[in-house]
């Protein structure tokens, strides 16, 4: 009975499985924007901006600006402080 279960777990871990086998999809939060100038100078709605490892000290003010973000990764920073206008 373990080596059956051990089997079948090991199918679900290596088995390949394809997105549409998963238990959940993953949420679309449409284009990924990587550089705060860029978001900025979108005319469509951002949604998601992914400012990962570029050596942020602080979150920038400009941020206040992008009301459509739902999806925000500021991983990889040395932020020590929050801008007047995100901490009221």
């Amino acid at each position: 009975m373990k080596r059956v279960l051990l089997l079948f777990l090991a199918g679900i871990c290596f088995g390949g499985c394809s997105p549409q086998d998963q238990f959940w999809t993953k949420p679309d939060f449409g284009k990924e924007y990587t550089r705060l100038a860029d978001a900025l100078a979108s005319k469509e709605p951002v949604r998601n901006l992914k400012l990962y490892d570029q050596q942020l000290t602080t979150v920038p003010e400009e941020l206040s600006k992008l009301t459509a973000v739902e999806r925000l990764s500021l991983r990889k920073n040395a932020i020590r402080a929050l801008p007047a206008s995100l901490a009221t």
